[in-house]
């Protein structure tokens, strides 16, 4: 890593301290002014955080940079804890022991989301990790809304491969959904992930309403303005000045770098069995 990277590094960590310090003071200021004793059911009743679901490796990092420029919003884009492994037990036992995760993504997220809401902030994280948690936070926050980010599968499936996913070696293998059919390989398991988890979320759609869940076409995020306005208007809230919105697209952040490719070759046939709600996405595209 480059000295100026290490040094810039160092610079947003210790920024980010001083932050977090002044937001701490602001949080317990904040406290001493309202009735402790009501504060978990008041937050529960009347926080309005927004949770992105994704199957990651999709834009939400750019997403949580775009979010960061605005003072309203508390964007947590790899929170502690990050549920890695939970995820995909919430994945397993989202409807057979809905208490069960409802307690575990609660324990993590509670006293995140106060915090946020005791500084007048709207908490939005963008960790892929709380998608299959979707059901549980809607029922724990009856105000919360959601954000359904997704990208192209080719684009998705080249990266897992390029970072080796379901290979056994790869930490985050720990908590990633795995399909029945052992004998698939790594495209085709990558490729049935990103079904999988989007097949998810459309199911969670179709139980809420369509004002809860505002869907957005990664391509777009990258590449148009407007589409980050747009989430700012879903959010109801002010979005940054054109200028700053196009200055972030204009650099990629995250992005997969060429040497690290394995040269896959993703066909339509492995899209078709694979990946067949591409279609409902990307129709002619």
């Amino acid at each position: 890593m480059k000295i100026s990277k290490v040094l810039k590094k160092i610079y947003n960590t210790n920024v980010d301290l001083f932050r977090r310090l002044w937001e701490q003071s602001c949080i317990h200021r904040r406290a001493r002014e309202i009735d402790i004793t009501n504060l978990y059911n008041e937050v529960h009743q009347h926080a309005a955080p927004c949770f992105v679901l994704s199957t990651g490796r999709c834009g939400t990092k750019l997403l949580t940079e775009i979010l960061q420029k605005s003072t309203d919003i508390d964007p947590v884009h790899v929170p502690t804890p990050e549920l890695t492994y939970y995820s995909e037990v919430a994945y397993r036992k989202a409807h057979s022991d809905p208490d069960l995760i409802n307690k575990i993504v609660d324990t993590a997220r509670y006293e995140q989301i106060r915090d946020a809401w005791l500084l007048q902030k709207k908490y939005v994280e963008t960790n892929n990790r709380i998608t299959f948690f979707c059901h549980a936070l809607a029922d724990l926050y009856p105000n919360s809304t959601f954000i359904h980010l997704v990208r192209k599968p080719e684009e998705f499936i080249t990266s897992g491969l390029a970072r080796n996913w379901y290979s056994g070696s790869v930490l985050h293998d720990e908590g990633r959904i795995t399909p029945e059919d052992k004998e698939l390989n790594q495209a085709e398991k990558i490729a049935w992930l990103w079904n999988e988890t989007n097949s998810f979320i459309e199911e969670f759609k179709e139980v809420h309403s369509s004002d809860r869940v505002f869907t957005v076409l990664s391509e777009d995020l990258f590449k148009l303005v407007e589409a980050s306005q747009q989430i700012f208007e879903y959010l109801s809230l002010e979005p940054p000045k054109r200028s700053i919105l196009r200055k972030l697209i204009a650099k990629p952040i995250n992005q997969q770098s060429k040497e690290n490719s394995l040269g896959e070759t993703i066909t339509w046939k492995l899209l078709e069995k694979y990946a067949p709600l591409r279609s409902h996405y990307f129709n002619g595209h």
